[in-house]
Protein backbone atom coordinates (compact mmCIF):
# COMPACT_ATOMS: atom_id res chain seq x y z
CA UNK A 1 0.00 0.00 0.00
CA UNK A 2 0.94 3.26 -0.70
CA UNK A 3 3.18 5.18 2.11
CA UNK A 4 1.82 8.41 0.78
CA UNK A 5 -1.86 8.05 2.23
CA UNK A 6 -2.62 8.72 5.67
CA UNK A 7 -6.04 8.48 6.99
CA UNK A 8 -7.12 10.07 10.25
CA UNK A 9 -10.85 9.42 11.96
CA UNK A 10 -12.67 12.30 14.14
CA UNK A 11 -15.12 11.04 16.73
CA UNK A 12 -16.60 13.58 18.53
CA UNK A 13 -14.68 15.54 21.68
CA UNK A 14 -12.06 12.37 20.88
CA UNK A 15 -8.35 13.09 20.16
CA UNK A 16 -8.68 12.34 16.67
CA UNK A 17 -6.64 9.13 15.78
CA UNK A 18 -4.74 7.63 12.90
CA UNK A 19 -6.23 4.56 10.71
CA UNK A 20 -2.97 2.78 9.97
CA UNK A 21 -4.44 -0.25 8.31
CA UNK A 22 -6.14 1.07 5.36
CA UNK A 23 -8.07 -2.51 4.96
CA UNK A 24 -10.20 -1.29 7.64
CA UNK A 25 -11.67 1.90 6.20
CA UNK A 26 -15.27 0.35 5.40
CA UNK A 27 -15.68 -1.41 9.07
CA UNK A 28 -14.61 2.47 10.64
CA UNK A 29 -16.65 4.37 8.56
CA UNK A 30 -20.12 2.78 9.43
CA UNK A 31 -20.19 4.92 12.85
CA UNK A 32 -22.30 7.64 12.48
CA UNK A 33 -20.84 9.84 14.90
CA UNK A 34 -17.04 9.69 13.11
CA UNK A 35 -16.18 10.53 10.08
CA UNK A 36 -12.21 9.83 8.46
CA UNK A 37 -10.38 12.39 6.41
CA UNK A 38 -8.61 10.41 4.12
CA UNK A 39 -5.03 11.59 2.17
CA UNK A 40 -3.46 10.49 -1.01
CA UNK A 41 -0.37 11.72 -2.77
CA UNK A 42 -0.10 10.50 -6.77
CA UNK A 43 -2.01 7.24 -6.15
CA UNK A 44 -0.80 4.24 -7.70
CA UNK A 45 -3.45 1.44 -9.42
CA UNK A 46 -4.01 -0.27 -5.67
CA UNK A 47 -4.36 2.96 -4.38
CA UNK A 48 -7.16 3.66 -6.71
CA UNK A 49 -8.48 -0.19 -6.16
CA UNK A 50 -8.81 0.80 -2.13
CA UNK A 51 -10.45 3.53 -3.02
CA UNK A 52 -13.40 1.68 -4.80
CA UNK A 53 -13.21 -0.99 -2.41
CA UNK A 54 -13.35 1.02 1.10
CA UNK A 55 -15.60 3.93 0.12
CA UNK A 56 -17.05 2.59 -2.43
CA UNK A 57 -16.79 5.14 -4.80
CA UNK A 58 -17.53 5.49 -8.47
CA UNK A 59 -15.00 4.06 -11.05
CA UNK A 60 -15.20 6.99 -12.97
CA UNK A 61 -15.06 8.96 -10.26
CA UNK A 62 -11.89 7.54 -9.03
CA UNK A 63 -10.76 7.83 -12.74
CA UNK A 64 -11.62 11.60 -12.71
CA UNK A 65 -9.98 12.35 -9.41
CA UNK A 66 -6.30 11.08 -11.09
CA UNK A 67 -6.73 12.94 -14.59
CA UNK A 68 -5.13 16.25 -14.98
CA UNK A 69 -8.26 19.01 -15.41
CA UNK A 70 -7.41 22.97 -15.96
CA UNK A 71 -10.69 24.51 -14.30
CA UNK A 72 -11.98 23.44 -11.30
CA UNK A 73 -15.48 22.06 -11.41
CA UNK A 74 -18.22 20.45 -8.71
CA UNK A 75 -20.24 17.11 -9.73
CA UNK A 76 -22.84 15.79 -7.13
CA UNK A 77 -23.09 11.62 -6.39
CA UNK A 78 -25.53 9.55 -4.83
CA UNK A 79 -24.28 10.48 -1.62
CA UNK A 80 -21.20 12.31 -1.99
CA UNK A 81 -19.63 15.30 -3.71
CA UNK A 82 -16.76 15.54 -6.48
CA UNK A 83 -14.46 18.27 -6.60
CA UNK A 84 -11.79 19.48 -8.33
CA UNK A 85 -10.06 22.61 -7.04
CA UNK A 86 -6.78 24.44 -7.64
CA UNK A 87 -4.46 25.96 -5.05
CA UNK A 88 -2.07 28.43 -5.98
CA UNK A 89 1.12 29.69 -4.75
CA UNK A 90 3.22 31.94 -5.39
CA UNK A 91 6.63 30.80 -6.74
CA UNK A 92 9.46 33.40 -6.87
CA UNK A 93 8.33 36.34 -9.25
CA UNK A 94 5.62 34.51 -10.58
CA UNK A 95 2.83 31.55 -9.26
CA UNK A 96 2.45 27.35 -9.59
CA UNK A 97 -1.05 26.01 -9.44
CA UNK A 98 -1.68 22.54 -7.57
CA UNK A 99 -4.37 20.56 -8.11
CA UNK A 100 -6.61 18.56 -5.78
CA UNK A 101 -9.36 16.28 -6.01
CA UNK A 102 -12.17 15.86 -3.14
CA UNK A 103 -14.34 12.97 -2.29
CA UNK A 104 -17.11 14.97 0.32
CA UNK A 105 -19.55 12.45 2.12
CA UNK A 106 -21.17 12.56 5.55
CA UNK A 107 -18.65 10.13 7.00
CA UNK A 108 -15.36 10.93 4.89
CA UNK A 109 -13.32 13.79 2.89
CA UNK A 110 -10.91 12.36 0.62
CA UNK A 111 -8.72 14.62 -1.03
CA UNK A 112 -6.45 13.48 -3.75
CA UNK A 113 -3.26 15.64 -4.61
CA UNK A 114 -1.72 15.28 -7.39
CA UNK A 115 2.73 16.25 -7.92
CA UNK A 116 3.97 18.60 -6.92
CA UNK A 117 1.46 18.42 -3.96
CA UNK A 118 -0.24 21.23 -2.99
CA UNK A 119 0.72 21.88 1.16
CA UNK A 120 -1.72 20.94 3.55
CA UNK A 121 0.20 22.79 6.31
CA UNK A 122 -2.24 25.90 6.53
CA UNK A 123 -5.42 23.57 6.22
CA UNK A 124 -4.79 21.59 8.69
CA UNK A 125 -3.67 24.98 11.38
CA UNK A 126 -7.18 26.31 10.42
CA UNK A 127 -8.72 22.63 10.88
CA UNK A 128 -7.27 22.32 14.01
CA UNK A 129 -8.17 25.70 15.51
CA UNK A 130 -11.47 25.71 14.71
CA UNK A 131 -13.38 27.28 17.64
CA UNK A 132 -14.89 24.20 19.87
CA UNK A 133 -18.61 25.22 19.25
CA UNK A 134 -18.03 24.11 15.89
CA UNK A 135 -19.07 20.61 14.77
CA UNK A 136 -16.36 18.63 13.65
CA UNK A 137 -17.38 16.85 10.53
CA UNK A 138 -16.48 16.68 6.60
CA UNK A 139 -18.46 20.09 5.74
CA UNK A 140 -16.23 21.80 8.03
CA UNK A 141 -13.40 20.26 6.98
CA UNK A 142 -14.60 20.96 3.34
CA UNK A 143 -15.28 24.20 4.24
CA UNK A 144 -11.47 25.18 5.88
CA UNK A 145 -10.13 23.67 2.60
CA UNK A 146 -12.02 25.69 0.06
CA UNK A 147 -11.50 28.71 2.49
CA UNK A 148 -7.48 28.41 2.80
CA UNK A 149 -7.73 27.62 -0.81
CA UNK A 150 -9.36 30.86 -2.18
CA UNK A 151 -7.31 32.93 0.57
CA UNK A 152 -4.64 32.06 -1.43
CA UNK A 153 -5.84 33.76 -4.39
CA UNK A 154 -5.43 37.27 -3.23
CA UNK A 155 -1.56 37.26 -2.68
CA UNK A 156 -1.00 35.15 -6.46
CA UNK A 157 -3.08 38.11 -7.83
CA UNK A 158 -1.04 40.44 -6.36
CA UNK A 159 2.03 38.97 -7.51
CA UNK A 160 1.09 38.33 -10.73
CA UNK A 161 -0.06 42.23 -11.10
CA UNK A 162 3.40 43.45 -10.18
CA UNK A 163 4.85 40.79 -12.94
CA UNK A 164 3.13 42.24 -15.31
CA UNK A 165 3.97 46.33 -13.78
CA UNK A 166 7.80 45.12 -13.65
CA UNK A 167 7.32 43.74 -17.75
CA UNK A 168 5.91 46.79 -18.90
CA UNK A 169 8.33 48.90 -16.70
CA UNK A 170 11.10 46.85 -19.26
CA UNK A 171 9.26 47.27 -22.32
CA UNK A 172 8.65 51.46 -22.00
CA UNK A 173 12.24 52.03 -20.65
CA UNK A 174 14.45 49.70 -23.18
CA UNK A 175 11.66 50.75 -26.22
CA UNK A 176 12.14 47.93 -28.08
CA UNK A 177 10.28 44.80 -28.18
CA UNK A 178 13.29 42.18 -27.96
CA UNK A 179 13.14 38.72 -28.39
CA UNK A 180 13.50 37.84 -24.30
CA UNK A 181 10.52 40.11 -23.36
CA UNK A 182 8.13 38.72 -26.05
CA UNK A 183 9.02 35.25 -24.45
CA UNK A 184 7.98 36.29 -21.16
CA UNK A 185 4.98 38.11 -22.38
CA UNK A 186 3.64 34.90 -23.96
CA UNK A 187 4.44 32.95 -20.58
CA UNK A 188 2.60 35.44 -18.57
CA UNK A 189 -0.30 35.14 -21.07
CA UNK A 190 -0.47 31.18 -20.13
CA UNK A 191 -0.06 31.68 -16.60
CA UNK A 192 -2.95 34.68 -16.16
CA UNK A 193 -4.99 32.34 -18.46
CA UNK A 194 -4.07 29.04 -16.35
CA UNK A 195 -4.61 30.91 -13.34
CA UNK A 196 -8.29 32.07 -13.93
CA UNK A 197 -9.50 29.10 -15.46
CA UNK A 198 -8.37 27.43 -12.42
CA UNK A 199 -10.53 30.33 -9.85
CA UNK A 200 -13.24 31.38 -11.65
CA UNK A 201 -15.22 28.59 -11.10
CA UNK A 202 -14.85 28.10 -7.42
CA UNK A 203 -17.86 30.87 -7.21
CA UNK A 204 -20.36 28.18 -8.67
CA UNK A 205 -18.22 25.60 -6.13
CA UNK A 206 -18.71 27.91 -3.04
CA UNK A 207 -22.27 28.27 -3.75
CA UNK A 208 -23.15 25.00 -4.10
CA UNK A 209 -21.79 24.28 -1.22
CA UNK A 210 -23.36 27.10 0.82
CA UNK A 211 -26.27 25.86 -0.16
CA UNK A 212 -25.56 21.99 0.64
CA UNK A 213 -27.33 20.92 -2.27
CA UNK A 214 -27.18 17.32 -1.62
CA UNK A 215 -28.08 17.75 1.98
CA UNK A 216 -24.84 15.82 2.93
CA UNK A 217 -22.49 17.84 4.90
Amino acid sequence: MSTSATCVIYDGHKTPRALTDLSKISEEIKDPWAFMWFDIVAPKADDLQLLKDEFELHPLAIEDAVASHQRSKIESYENYWFLVVHGVLENGDGISVHEIAIFAGRQFLITVRSEPAYPLDEIVRRWEHQPESLERNSGALLYAILDTLVDGYWPAAETLEERVGDLETTLFEEGVRTRAALIEIFDMKKTIHHFRRAVLPMREILIAVQRNDLGIL
